[in-house]
């Protein structure tokens, strides 16, 4: 027996009589080995925390494999948009010369057009 328990056992002895102080003294030991073994499943052991620190390192390793995968496939689909984006751009480009040459064409037509009526006169 421990020391806490023959202190115990010592002082319920003078309260009562020797058998019942050692009935109730293993009474109390197997509700507490009771408790123990009922959470033994709810606790974790150095073993289940180790193997589960294992998972978890194992599991940061795949995500960052999968997150880096994910980013270089963002990055080649960004630069294809921005491909894409920069031939729209030259396209708008080249119609908005070509619609300001049109149109500064019609502004010359026109100032010639008025300039031969006004000169006629």
């Amino acid at each position: 027996m421990p020391v806490a328990d023959i202190e115990l056992y010592e002082a319920l002895k003078e309260k009562v009589r020797e058998k019942e102080a050692k009935t109730l003294l293993e009474f109390i030991e197997s509700k507490v080995e009771k408790r123990i073994e009922d959470k033994k499943e709810v606790l974790a052991t150095k073993e289940d925390i180790k193997n589960s620190e294992i998972a978890t390192r194992e599991e940061i390793k795949r995500v960052e494999v999968s997150t880096k995968e994910e980013i270089k496939n963002l990055e080649v689909r960004m630069m294809d948009e921005i491909k894409k984006l920069e031939v729209r751009i030259e396209k708008t480009k080249s119609d908005i010369i070509k619609w300001m040459f049109l149109f500064w064409l019609g502004q010359l037509a026109s100032l010639i057009a008025i300039l031969q009526i006004f000169f006629r006169k």
